[in-house]
């Protein structure tokens, strides 16, 4: 998902508590370098439309991961955390 031919940036990174205890970092890290990569996981083709649909509306999209064990996890670009 590109707006004017570029990957959109990341702002703030967060993390709730159960990741951070649950998953493994290393692949906490290789998400956030996926996602902002453009890369958005394991995403089917309804979630996918729903992203560009979310783009379009200013909306959050997310990406679906899973972590090195095969734990499935998000993550979640929200537009304003104001």
């Amino acid at each position: 998902m590109k707006i004017d031919g570029n990957v959109l940036p990341l702002g703030g990174s967060f993390l709730r508590q159960m990741p951070v205890s649950t998953l493994d970092l290393g692949s906490i890290v290789d998400a956030i370098r996926r996602h902002a990569a453009d890369d958005r996981g394991e995403l089917d083709a309804h979630d996918r439309a729903a992203n560009e649909a979310a783009l379009r509306h200013g909306d959050r999209f997310f990406s679906v991961y899973q972590d090195r064990r095969g734990i499935r996890f998000y993550g979640i670009m929200e537009w304003d955390l104001s």
